[in-house]
């Protein structure tokens, strides 16, 4: 277990960070009055009812529309950058990323496995992974909770949750336009119309549109760079004020985005033929790529939402909340990360072609096509009187996805042998033509109720419990095609984009030609609990205690591997003690919030790289513990400078799990299980080892200085945020080559705002340091290379300037 040492922490950028805020500040300071203002009171939806922070018996943090606009933070991906708590893991694309908390997620390469930490829209939870990756856009603010929230939110929240609570119409008109410009090329424009109809129905509409280059160069000639986006997004919420007592809200939403992903970018290679064909300037340099080809998806998602709430009388509120979801996705990408083609093979072993024949949308869309559609339906009853608080409900989803995937390969002779695992006593360097199709269709039914309930049974005392019971229904129907042919003419033509297959053909003779067909389905019945006490030691300091229980439910292994047996994942649950202290003190101008927590996840979804091939797995991991501490802190410094902060301290490790060794991994090093009997270790038992991407220590300050401009019509701000982590595994094996080692990232602005809020004016700068990192990193020793990392967009530095002007 690492402990926290104070003098590893790069503190000299922490200080560089807060010296930009307090050093300039020095001035104006000894101006200010001398009774410095107290912090304002944060409302948070955490418990599905409006309440103070410090009263809700959970570590939460919450994020206003303000502090995000400042610091220059547009999607749900980037809060990971400054709530310590909160990983994201990314992948080639949307689909396949990740958020953990606590250092549990459900990592998926292949999508079908259901999320470990929820997002909530609008009081809406959306169903996967892939549906994440959404721009904040007219927010009000976001609430991340930490630890499981099943008793209220339902499945998928074993890690913890993220709530978006957005705006609602208003009663006055005002209308604004935003646009902002970086460095990395980086064009973004925002509007927002905020009317009332009538005396009883508002409209708020809002849309962007957002244009990058991409910020990893492609070498090979001809191709465009890569991890590019282009989307556009536009929302429209109208409320009906049909009573004093009854009103409904509708929300309709549409995204649509063409980006480049996240490439697979080799940085380590071993095959001669390999490193020769994509080149040292591109192996040298995390930002570079030589591929015959860009990464590209083609997403576009679509929402609605009907909120209807009855105030039955002063104490009993009745809430429906009715919602559609729609999302597909096409994607091509690179896969064997080189410039080299089947007309041009550069003697690489293993060669991509886009398309085949034998891919039933090979002429219409990209070769890997994902569609997912689901409504949803919520009654509750919310009860709110001196004595009690109580919330019950049912709540039930009907989710069905298709997925179809094409890898069309050309394979030297030893590479195939090497994927079938057969004998090749000798290569000659002859290739095979290589296909597969797996389809796979998808049904989820969730059927589930639940109560929750707050006894205020003393002035200072509240006891709370809650219960949830749901019933799930998921059926699996795969079919795959495999085929492997010579390269003659008879079995097998390609050119650079297009593979014709023709087994069936007079005089061919394929190696493989293999049809594989199944249905599987499951049924489950799992809950969700939770129990504790919240004790008000004082108006200003609560003193909770909580223990928690919920799971993630049925989820699904579509891929080019899967069978029978090994189609549907078993659920995975988790359990939490909490204990935790909120508290305000020096006047109301220090919020201090703290927990100490262990937690037990059994059962984790995930899934991993088979070694040496291009094929992943899904799977049920085993058990991982995690305990530790987090911290929240403000502090109104003075009237003019505040001081925000988080902190987590984490410990993780995984129960027994055999996994296969890491390339080069010695006995010394831990392989040392002989999984296949021949006599040669081949596996490792990683108990004791902490979780994919979890850091032991993450922290993230910032603080704001306000100039204020007694001649002017404006003020004068400035932020400056600092996060750091610590080093981080991101493979089951733990392989060390496939690490992240610690690093910080500094964020500034600088702005004007009129006092009316008119218009604001913002330059910042995005990682000033110009610290290098890599989001994820991996392993395909033959395919694409011993290593390869995924180079997020803020792994350099970048500058940009945005401004607002609204209408009243």
């Amino acid at each position: 277990m690492k402990k926290f040492d104070c003098a590893s922490v790069p503190s000299a950028r922490l200080l560089a960070a807060l010296t930009m805020i307090t050093g300039v500040a020095s001035p104006a300071y000894s101006a200010e009055k001398a009774a410095t203002k107290s912090l304002e009171e944060v409302i948070v939806v955490a418990q599905k009812r409006q309440q103070s922070l410090q009263d809700v018996p959970i570590s939460v943090n919450a994020y206003s529309d303000q502090k995000l606009g400042e610091m220059n933070i547009n999607s749900v991906s980037e809060i990971a950058r400054i709530e310590p708590s909160l990983r994201f893991t990314t992948a080639s694309f949307a689909f396949t990323a990740n958020f953990s908390m606590r250092g549990v997620t459900s990592f998926s390469s292949q999508g079908g496995i259901q999320p470990s930490v929820a997002l909530i829209i609008d009081g809406t939870p959306l169903s996967r992974a892939g549906e994440f990756a959404t721009e904040l856009g007219d927010i009000q603010r976001v609430e991340v909770l930490r630890g499981p929230q099943g008793t209220l939110y339902g499945k998928n929240a074993t890690g913890g949750l993220i709530n978006l609570v957005r705006k609602t119409p208003g009663d006055t008109f005002e209308a604004s336009i935003e646009g902002s410009y970086t460095t990395d090329e980086e064009a973004l424009t925002r509007f927002m119309v905020n009317a009332p109809l009538s005396d009883n129905v508002r409209a708020r509409i809002s849309a962007f549109y957002k244009d990058r280059e991409g910020h990893i160069e492609n070498v090979a000639p001809g191709i465009d760079n890569d991890s590019f986006e282009e989307v556009w997004g536009a929302m429209g919420k109208l409320q009906f004020d049909f009573s004093e007592s009854v009103d409904l809200m509708l929300t309709a939403e549409y995204r649509d985005s063409y980006n480049g992903g996240q490439p697979q970018i080799p940085t380590i290679v071993s095959d001669p033929d390999r490193r020769a064909a994509i080149g040292e300037e591109a192996l040298s340099d995390i930002f570079k790529i030589n591929q015959d080809r860009q990464t590209q998806a083609n997403i576009e998602n679509a929402g609605f939402i009907a909120d209807l709430s009855w105030q039955l009388n002063d104490s009993l509120l009745f809430k429906s909340i009715t919602s559609y979801r729609d999302w597909f996705s096409d994607i091509d990408q690179d896969i064997d990360a080189s410039p080299a083609t089947a007309e041009n093979t550069l003697n690489v072993p293993a060669i991509h072609i886009p398309r085949s024949n034998l891919n039933p949308n090979s002429d219409s869309e990209e070769p890997i096509v994902d569609k997912l559609h689901y409504v949803s339906q919520e009654f509750r009853f919310d009860v709110s009187t001196d004595s009690v608080d109580w919330t019950f409900g049912v709540f039930y989803q009907d989710y069905e996805e298709d997925q179809l995937a094409e890898v069309a390969l050309y394979l030297k002779d030893s590479f195939f042998a090497q994927e079938a695992g057969v004998a090749l006593p000798i290569s000659t360097g002859e290739y095979f033509g290589y296909t597969t199709t797996p389809e796979a269709y998808m049904t989820l039914e969730t059927k589930s109720a639940y109560t929750d309930i707050t006894w205020h049974t003393l002035s200072n005392l509240d006891l709370f419990a809650g219960f949830r019971y749901t019933q799930e229904d998921g059926a699996i129907d795969h079919y795959r095609r495999d085929v492997v042919v010579p390269d003659v003419p008879t079995c097998f033509s390609t050119t650079a984009q297009k593979a014709t297959f023709t087994p069936d053909a007079p005089g061919c003779a394929p190696v493989v030609n293999d049809t594989t067909e199944f249905s599987a389905d499951s049924s489950i019945g799992e809950w969700s609990a939770r129990a504790g006490a919240s004790w008000f030691a004082s108006d200003t300091t609560n003193v909770y205690a909580t223990w928690a229980r919920s799971f993630v439910g049925i989820s699904f292994d579509p891929g080019r591997t899967t069978t029978q047996e090994r189609a549907i994942l078993d659920p995975s649950t988790s359990e939490a003690i909490e204990v935790g202290i909120k508290t305000e003190l020096l006047g109301n101008r220090l919020r201090l919030n703290a927990d100490v927590f262990h937690q037990e996840t059994d059962n984790l979804q995930v899934s991993r790289l088979i070694p040496g091939t291009i094929e992943t797995e899904a799977f049920n991991a085993g058990l991982i513990e995690s305990y530790g501490l987090e911290l929240d802190f403000a502090w109104q410094v003075s009237n003019n400078l505040r001081i925000d902060g988080a902190a987590t301290w984490l410990n993780t490790e995984f129960g027994t799990l055999v996994q296969t060794c890491y390339v080069g991994q010695t006995e010394e090093d831990g392989c040392n299980i002989d999984n296949n009997g021949d006599g040669t270790p081949n596996a490792q038992d990683i108990a004791g080892t902490q979780a994919v991407d979890t850091p032991d220590v993450s922290y993230s300050i910032s603080g704001r200085y306000e100039f204020p401009l007694e001649s002017q019509d404006f003020d004068i701000f400035a932020t400056a945020s600092y996060s750091w982590q610590d080093d981080t595994f991101f493979q089951l094996s733990h392989d060390p080559l496939s690490t992240q080692e610690a690093y910080g990232l500094l964020d500034v602005s600088l702005g004007i705002t009129e006092r009316s809020d008119r218009y604001q004016i913002i330059l910042f700068g995005k990682n000033v340091f110009d610290q290098e990192y890599v989001a994820q990193a991996g392993e395909t020793d033959g395919v694409i290379g011993r290593v390869y990392v995924r180079t997020p967009r803020d792994a350099q530095r970048y500058w940009g300037i945005k401004a607002r002007y609204s209408f009243f």
